[in-house]
């Protein structure tokens, strides 16, 4: 298990000048994004299944198994993925809100180490 001594170090070397690891603001953003968009994609179906169970009463019965099926059979495999295009269409939101997330951090790291 991680103490905070090793996050400490962790975030010291992250920080470091000479550390391979530091990121320009802009690989960070582009970094926020792209876990934005492979997260969001991932998890679509999921999604799609949880919102058709909540919004249909009679599958809750069969569960998610049963939602999936229906939505295979009624809209085929890409079924699945109704509704990802709004969902990626934030990337860019989430990318600058990500990025000023993680500069504010770094700041208040350095303070706390």
């Amino acid at each position: 298990m991680a103490t905070a001594r090793d996050l400490s170090e962790t975030i010291t070397t992250f920080r470091a000048a000479d550390s391979p690891m530091t990121l320009e603001t802009w690989e960070r953003a582009a970094s926020a994004c792209t876990a934005y968009l492979v997260a969001t994609t991932l998890t679509a179906p999921l999604d799609r299944v949880k919102t058709t169970l909540q919004s249909n009463p009679n599958l809750s019965r069969g569960g998610a198994r049963a939602a999936a099926s229906m939505i295979i059979r009624q809209d085929g495999m890409s079924g699945l993925f109704r509704g990802l295009g709004p969902a990626l269409a934030m990337a860019p939101a989430v990318m600058l809100q990500a990025s000023a997330i993680l500069a504010q951090f770094w700041r208040n790291s350095a303070q706390l180490f």
